[in-house]
């Protein structure tokens, strides 16, 4: 049995650590202080496919596994832990 990533898991991997490190890292000390909302951030992250992981793609989504979101989801910093369920929520609300 095969546990490595596959390409198209490492390419998700690769994703999800790019949009943290631009979108969510430099910015979640000052949204914790200032107890800001980041909209446009979640709307990016909806745009990635982040609120559609389980959507089929035949329904719009992007039909990815437990898997896949384990890995786009450890990737966000614990920095963010607040911010993390409303991200969540919001952008799954948004798909």
């Amino acid at each position: 049995m095969d546990f490595n990533l596959s390409e198209d898991q490492r390419a998700i991997v690769d994703m999800a650590e790019r949009f943290t490190a631009d979108e969510i890292t430099p910015h979640a000390a000052a949204w914790d202080k200032d107890h800001i909302f980041p909209r446009d951030t979640i709307e990016k992250a909806a745009e990635l496919g982040f609120g559609s992981i389980y959507v089929s793609e035949e329904s719009g989504g992007i039909g990815l596994g437990r898997v896949e979101a384990a890995l786009i989801w450890k990737r966000w910093p614990m920095v963010a832990h607040r911010h993390r369920l409303l991200f969540l929520s919001t952008i799954w609300a948004r798909g």
